[in-house]
């Protein structure tokens, strides 16, 4: 009966071997996320599948586990979704809103490495802040590209806001006290 026990387990991990090479669902040096655990496939053996997370730790994941696991391969991703939410203060006039607007089109549409189908719109009132919403697609699947590309765009977006006279909002609340019957605003 141990041995019966043991043979399944080896076989359900030759079988998941077989499912995982014969799929493509990843192979080493992709970025994957399985059963929780996200990080670089540096070997597809018989038994399992090691990936190095990102703290550097080597994970071994049995193959049986992972081939009934959801598995993203971020690798095979051919672009990265951006979206990014301004919010302006409640002072900003409309004229300047609009200006805002106008300032995401274009350092959007100036960005070589940023596709030209995005939106830009107001999203909605927060609780300090007057929201536009920036959402398109980097042009690359890597991590690493898209955040480069990210930090250019944010870059660009503030230099202009502050060229522009556009004030970020920050969290802020007004408080009321009473004393005597006086409401005193702060």
């Amino acid at each position: 009966i141990a041995v019966g026990m043991a043979a399944k387990d080896a076989l359900a991990n030759i079988f998941g071997s077989l499912e995982i090479l014969s799929d493509h669902v990843y192979r080493i040096g992709d970025y994957v996320k399985i059963d929780g655990i996200e990080g670089y496939v540096e070997d597809i053996n018989i038994r399992s599948t090691k990936i190095r997370d990102l703290d550097n730790f080597l994970i071994s994941i049995p193959n049986n586990v992972a081939a009934n696991a959801l598995i993203t391969n971020v690798s095979q991703a051919r672009k990265r979704f951006i979206n990014i939410t301004f919010g302006v203060t409640y002072s900003t006039s409309n004229e300047k809103i609009k200006l805002a607007q106008e300032i995401l089109k274009e350092v959007g549409t100036g960005h070589k490495d940023i596709h030209n189908d995005f939106t830009v719109a107001v999203h909605d009132l927060g609780d300090s802040s007057i929201n536009i919403r920036f959402r398109g697609y980097v042009k690359s699947g890597s991590y690493d590209k898209f955040l480069k590309v990210r930090g250019e765009f944010l870059e660009q977006v503030v230099e202009k806001y502050r060229n522009a006279n556009i004030d970020f909002a920050f969290p802020s609340r007004s408080v009321y006290i009473e004393s005597d019957n006086t409401k005193v605003e702060n």
